[in-house]
């Protein structure tokens, strides 16, 4: 159960930055856009400083494409992202764990090598990636310092998914603010994606909100909080339905059924276990006769209906992940170095695969270091799981909401493939219980060996 209160503050600011970045971005007014952008740096720049980083991030995830000057221009939230990795690296006095220098420099040599012999040129999102992947482990240790659980990171998340949702829905006529909103409408259908631009994108982050919030209600004991959160998917559901995304109903099917799981599995609470379930399928009653959600079912219908194989039920993604696959493997250039992180597509098409777009990047030399780099994120977290001898399904449950969307969407050039993670490894600390610190940590630190 969530002990630590909810940072009242930082919600309200948060709240209040993004409607006056909504506000600037309807007025076009760039020195308001700057001022908005400003104090929205200011805010995540002194939440690093405090070790309340990962709430505020996940809370403007979902505005991240309108904290820009115009839809061209790259996006203030990964600046800020890098701009967080380097406060936390000064004030862990440039300590690293071996893996990060590692995993940084093999994949620095591979890209460049890939690069070279491709003779393409550097971006900034190839070098905030390996950044990342040096720094950004240093800025997770923030989650053992406890000034903030997971019920505060999924409640931020969710409500950075709602408002953007809504304020996105109810902006859209204004054309300044518009040209950051995409509707796709064909036939009967009407597709909405918030603002990032792609619906199943925006899908995969309502999902993962949702599968925080879902976990978190079999594990919190207030019914006041039980309440506040049973509203929070509530509302969830109808931002996710708004996509009307395949992947999101099978995704979220996935999910409840691991949820109904998770509650048999409890030892005894008979009560518990049949409020819940019953408040499940009333939940799900509601959402299929009410009026609210009876026209985004109908697209959901339609969608699935249209479906007449395997190809057309996946929207062509099979033959475009053979597609990929194929120049992988055709290529002995691309299959061993991969295309050094760069944005390229085969065809006009992304991969719409993050396993196969990593591929088609790294190479399998490079896969394998990206791998190994995941696991030692993780490994802490999960020897202390470990240690409890039983998974805990509410763990799979945020795991399956981030992760298995993935499998259709490539976001390997998107900040979500490190703030999921962190997401998720918060998931893993907290609902396993209190932090500890269990192993013996290599770092190294102004190039010297430190064991600590």
């Amino acid at each position: 159960m969530s002990k630590i209160p909810v940072n009242k503050k930082n919600v309200v600011l948060c709240i209040i930055v993004a409607l006056l970045l909504c506000i600037a971005q309807i007025t076009g007014n760039t020195l308001l856009i700057l001022g908005c952008i400003g104090i929205y740096v200011i805010m995540v720049a002194r939440c690093c400083i405090q070790d309340f980083t990962l709430p505020i991030l996940l809370f403007f995830l979902p505005w991240s494409p309108i904290i820009r000057t115009d839809p061209e221009s790259v996006s203030f939230y990964t600046l800020t992202l890098v701009m967080v990795c380097l406060i936390s690296v000064i004030k862990k006095r440039f300590a690293f764990r071996k893996y990060q220098i590692k995993a940084g420099i093999i994949l620095l040599f591979l890209t460049l090598l890939s690069k070279l012999l491709d003779a393409s040129g550097l971006t900034f999102a190839y070098v905030a990636f390996l950044m990342m992947i040096v720094f950004f482990p240093v800025v997770k240790e923030e989650v053992y310092k406890n000034k903030y659980d997971f019920y505060q990171a999924a409640v931020f998340f969710a409500l950075g998914v709602i408002i953007a949702s809504i304020c996105a829905l109810s902006f859209a006529q204004y054309p300044n603010i518009g040209r950051f909103i995409r509707v796709d409408a064909y036939l009967t259908i009407i597709r909405r994606s918030g603002f990032y631009g792609d619906a199943n994108f925006y899908s995969a982050q309502v999902l993962a909100a949702l599968a925080g919030v879902l976990s978190l209600i079999i594990r919190e004991e207030g019914q006041g909080r039980r309440l506040f959160l049973g509203v929070l998917i509530l509302l969830l559901a109808y931002c996710g339905l708004l996509s009307g995304s395949k992947s999101f109903v099978l995704v979220v099917v996935v999910v409840v059924v691991i949820w109904i799981v998770a509650i048999l599995k409890m030892r005894g609470r008979a009560g518990l276990k049949i409020v819940l379930i019953l408040t499940m399928a009333m939940l799900v009653a509601y959402i299929a006769t009410s009026a609210l959600f009876g026209g985004l079912i109908q697209v959901l219908l339609t969608r699935f209906s249209g479906a007449n194989d395997l190809e057309s039920f996946t929207t062509g993604r099979i033959s475009l992940w053979e597609t990929y696959l194929t120049a992988v493997f055709s290529d002995i250039k691309v299959f061993f170095l991969g295309k050094g992180y760069v944005s390229s597509l085969v065809g006009e098409l992304a991969s719409h695969s993050t396993p196969i777009q990593i591929l088609y990047q790294l190479g399998v030399l490079g896969t394998p270091v990206l791998c190994y780099w995941v696991v030692c994120f993780y490994r802490r977290a999960y020897r202390v799981e470990r240690r409890r001898r039983m998974f805990d399904l509410k763990i799979l449950i945020v795991s399956v909401g981030c992760f298995l969307p993935w499998m259709a969407i490539d976001v390997l050039f998107f900040d979500e493939f490190f703030l999921l993670q962190w997401y998720v490894l918060l998931a893993l600390n907290r609902q396993s219980g209190p932090v500890t610190r269990i192993e013996t940590r290599t770092e190294v630190s102004y190039g010297r060996e430190n064991e600590k």
